[in-house]
């Protein structure tokens, strides 16, 4: 199994580095590392290539409360527990950018060519520095949002509430650069409106985003409440992030464009043609 899966992230790795893949793919926040390969995340340092793993630096350790509970006679190797750490290098020639990365493992049980079971390695990360992007942030993506979006990338595998979290706040600074009001008139003057609020005022726009979005809202707030936040929810509100950055960042920046155009050939000063005799 072990060589299947090396197979199988080394055409991962070359579908990355031919530039085919250019969506979320969720598959690689959940797999684990073994001793062969690691999954192919995104290079944090270039952005461009993707990690690979250096397999001498790869180092396990039994932990102490897995090694008080074994059974010297009779061992559960399902019941071990690894520390581990071990270092990612960037693929890219021009980059090489190492990332360090630290979690837990354990044995998981599977059978070989000829149907005999066997224990094999596994090692799930928690912590990664710099942690890569789960997924592209775009270029004109304003800083207030990414940076938001960067602290919940970090969160994602230690502690998803705090990611959804962030990646609601990322969601309300969105809002704010995209030019959705914060406050309407009231009797009293005027009155804040809440980030429910204000999606709505965006969904008489743009209702699918805002539909999108939502949903995105809903999510934050159970992350704040702190329960019933898996992974499979965290990278599904991912998916919806990155679908509306695209929507909402890449028209702004083609209504920039157009205004541009407008301007220009408004504005700009027209060049005389000069008339020969």
């Amino acid at each position: 199994r072990s060589g299947l899966l090396s197979k199988k992230l080394g055409r991962r790795c070359s579908t990355r580095l031919l530039g085919t893949e250019s969506t979320m793919n969720t598959d690689l926040w959940v797999e684990p590392i073994t001793k062969y390969a690691a999954p192919a995340y995104p290079c944090p340092h270039c952005g461009k290539g993707i990690l690979v793993l250096e397999r001498q630096t790869l180092v396990k350790h039994e932990t102490i409360a897995s090694l008080r509970q074994a059974d010297e006679w009779h061992p559960d190797p399902a019941s071990t527990i690894y520390a581990f750490s071990c270092w990612l290098k960037c693929a890219a020639p021009m980059c090489q950018g190492m990332v360090a990365v630290v979690g837990n493992g354990g044995l998981e049980e599977h059978c070989d060519e000829d149907d005999h079971p066997i224990w094999e390695e596994y090692f799930t990360p928690r912590h990664a520095w710099p942690m890569p992007g789960v997924f592209p942030i775009p270029d004109k993506c304003p800083s207030q949002v990414s940076g938001e979006l960067s602290a919940s990338f970090d969160a994602l595998w230690s502690d998803r509430p705090t990611a959804a979290s962030r990646l609601r706040v990322a969601l309300e600074y969105l809002l704010d650069e995209v030019g959705v009001t914060q406050r309407r008139r009231a009797k009293s003057g005027y009155e804040k409106l809440s980030l429910h609020q204000r999606i709505e005022v965006l969904s008489k726009s743009q209702p699918d985003i805002g539909t999108n979005l939502m949903a995105i809202k809903w999510f934050g707030n159970t992350g704040s409440h702190r329960g019933g936040v898996t992974m499979a929810d965290v990278l599904k509100a991912y998916e919806i992030m990155e679908h509306a950055l695209d929507s909402l960042v890449g028209q702004r920046a083609k209504r920039a464009a157009a205004l541009a155009r407008d301007l220009r050939k408004r504005h700009a000063p027209v060049r005389k043609t000069r008339v020969k005799l």
